[in-house]
């Protein structure tokens, strides 16, 4: 069997459509049983969101919401005025611009913003860095 990126867009697609499916669960006969489903898939959009924040990941599930719920969520509303003010003031703002270098100069001792990192393995094999560094 050979795995395609076709079969990536077909588990998406199911995904979604199974959230459209909780999104819009109808039960004539047990209303609050709908209003409840419809409840928890509305829950778990706005959970979906503000664990991810939209970002790609393996485990992040907000890129599965239907668009129609971003939109009656405001989230493409929000995404366009975000947009359009930073458009707007690039300009304005390039004078609070980081700039990487003076930051690198004026605190590379600094490990709670720039952190050591181990380049060599146990064994002393070079590998990619990667920070030792945790939030406090």
């Amino acid at each position: 069997m050979t795995y395609t990126s076709e079969d990536d867009s077909a588990v998406s697609n199911d995904y979604i459509e199974a959230w459209k499916d909780m999104l819009n669960y109808t039960n004539d006969k047990n209303p609050k049983l709908q209003e409840a489903m419809r409840g928890i898939a509305n829950d778990l959009a706005i959970y979906a969101f503000m664990s991810s924040a939209d970002s790609k990941g393996f485990v992040k599930f907000f890129k599965y919401v239907p668009l129609q719920w971003r939109k009656d969520f405001g989230y493409c509303k929000y995404i366009k005025e975000a947009s359009d003010y930073y458009k707007g003031n690039l300009e304005s703002n390039r004078d609070y611009s980081i700039n990487i270098d003076e930051l690198l100069l004026n605190f590379a001792s600094d490990n709670n913003i720039i952190p050591t990192t181990n380049t060599k393995t146990e064994k002393g094999y070079s590998r990619f860095i990667t920070s030792n560094f945790t939030y406090k």
